[in-house]
């Protein structure tokens, strides 16, 4: 069975606070409400704190302990702070550490860091195997794309089969030594054919994986809608759906993995095209269903992952 990060024995249900929204700096009210309704009206257990910087290191040391006091386990996401502030953080109540794989100084922190490579800012840098591999082993994050919306990268998206073979011996050689190894939104069809279908992890997985984080808080969907629906795995998967609608093309149309796969971002679509996905059928003589799938775990339950 491939790893899972341990702390998944621990805590579960977790969401994101940004502490910018539109561009706008959130006073700490705004933060700490956020909190509180992530864990008294949802019930999640653990938040991820994005956007922490020097100047704004206080705000997140009293955000912090009160995440702690109402019982919701908070990390940090994105760049460490500067100088002593990351044990500053620890001391107050941090869980883990989420930051890239750019990320100078980590010796500074004494909590667990998991890791994210976001793929189209990568350039011509190989993938980080080897810095990973010499660290603790916790969670690495490939990001492909990483919004529900169409907000269009900076860059091009890089092509999937520029990077497939690459990752292949990556994801080999790290949960060999214990990573769990998450591919962000790459489609179904593309990680089949390079046999990491079991690390394929996007919208409609995380609708279904306890770990993950709920996107049905994150936008505010109300707990009886939720519940009509048949409950948070339900609803947030036909809010995947939904969302990603507009990402339907004609190979994708017919595929059997439509239901539960993020397919090429808009953008992806637009500049890169979809020659190299391949709208799969099943094979009857391989014991594979032909029907349509509506299990979003049915890979990664290979790994251990389930509702």
């Amino acid at each position: 069975m491939k790893p899972l990060y341990k702390a998944r024995a621990d805590v579960c249900s977790r969401a994101w606070i940004m502490s910018q929204q539109q561009g706008h700096e959130l006073d700490l009210p705004s933060l700490m409400r956020q909190a509180n309704l992530y864990r008294q009206y949802y019930g999640l257990e653990a938040v991820d704190l994005v956007g922490v910087t020097t100047e704004s290191a206080e705000k997140f040391r009293i955000l912090i302990e009160h995440c702690v006091r109402i019982g919701l386990f908070p990390s940090l996401r994105g760049e460490m702070p500067e100088g002593d502030l990351v044990r500053r953080f620890e001391d107050v109540g941090v869980v883990d550490w989420m930051v890239p794989t750019t990320q100078e100084g980590l010796d500074r922190a004494e909590r667990p860091v998991r890791f994210y490579t976001r793929l189209h800012a990568l350039g011509d840098n190989k993938l980080p195997v080897k810095e990973l591999f010499d660290r603790p082993a916790t969670v690495w994050d490939v990001v492909f794309y990483d919004s529900m919306r169409e907000s269009v990268l900076a860059t091009s998206p890089v092509v999937y089969a520029e990077v497939m073979e690459e990752l292949v011996q990556a994801v080999d050689v790290l949960e060999a030594a214990g990573w769990e190894v998450n591919l962000r939104h790459l489609p179904l069809c593309i990680a089949k054919q390079y046999g990491l279908e079991a690390n394929a992890s996007g919208f409609h997985q995380m609708a279904g994986d306890p770990w993950e984080y709920r996107i049905a808080a994150q936008r505010n969907q109300p707990l009886d809608k939720i519940i009509l629906t048949g409950g948070w795995a339900a609803a947030e998967l036909c809010l995947a759906q939904n969302l990603l609608s507009p990402r339907n093309n004609p190979t994708c149309h017919s595929c059997q993995y439509r239901m539960v796969c993020d397919r090429p971002s808009e953008q992806y679509q637009r500049e890169i095209g979809i020659e190299e996905l391949t709208c799969q059928h099943g094979d009857p003589t391989l014991g594979e269903e032909v029907t349509l799938v509506t299990d979003p775990l049915i890979f990664q339950k290979a790994r251990g992952v389930a509702a």
